[in-house]
């Protein structure tokens, strides 16, 4: 079970980026379906709303994986029994340019706008009712915001008590097949490895797959 925060290394200026080309919605449903225990035993509905099936770009899946895998166990923390957590995904344009459009929003107990100013702090701990109060050192959040500024992405919460919570990811979003792929990532079921599931994860290792491209910017 999810029920804990990840937790993972701070990442750094030597932090790298790997990309890879392939199916990045299959990826996020792999993520999600890996929280089934969890949703059953807290017995919540968890739900994937793509607006496209498929849509194949370049991305750093170590990272997506820990921005995905943080917010959906945040949103488990804070949401009671016969709640609902849904993620969407859909393409944007901003300025004139592409970007993926990530919102992960949840039926718990919400956040007051306090605390909602002070919720990316490292360390920051909020006043909680006794049944939601959790382990973990409360650097979820604040580590899933420098993920996402890794990958020159922005990171916000809409919120409010007795009302839910709703995360927004805009991602910078590149089709581009890279010139030297000879193959595509399809994120089939089969051709997929388990999402890591240590407490602890390093941000300057990337998980493996079963077939890999991998383009690293300096």
């Amino acid at each position: 079970q999810r029920e804990s925060s990840l937790l993972c290394a701070v990442p750094t200026s030597k932090s790298q980026v790997n990309y890879i080309y392939g199916n990045i919605i299959g990826f996020i449903e792999h993520i999600i379906e890996s929280f089934a225990d969890l949703q059953e035993s807290k017995n919540v509905d968890l739900d994937f709303l793509p607006d496209e099936k498929e849509l194949f770009i370049q991305f750093d899946k170590d990272k997506i994986e820990k921005i995905i895998m943080n917010l959906i166990s945040n949103a488990f923390k804070f949401t009671p029994e016969k709640g609902y957590i849904r993620i969407f995904t859909e393409v944007v344009t901003v300025d004139g340019f592409e970007q993926l459009k990530i919102r992960v929003k949840d039926s718990g107990i919400g956040i007051s706008q306090e605390q909602k100013e002070r919720i990316f702090e490292r360390f920051y701990q909020s006043s909680l009712p006794n049944e939601f109060i959790t382990r973990g050192s409360g650097i979820g959040l604040s580590l899933t915001q420098d993920f996402v500024q890794l990958l020159n992405g922005s990171i916000k919460v809409e919120s409010e008590i007795n009302k839910g919570s709703t995360f927004t990811i805009l991602l910078p979003l590149n089709r581009e097949i890279p010139q030297n792929s000879s193959e595509e990532i399809t994120w089939e079921k089969e051709q997929m490895d388990a999402p890591v599931t240590n407490n602890e994860i390093e941000p300057e290792k990337t998980s493996n797959t079963k077939k890999t491209i991998m383009l690293v910017e300096d």
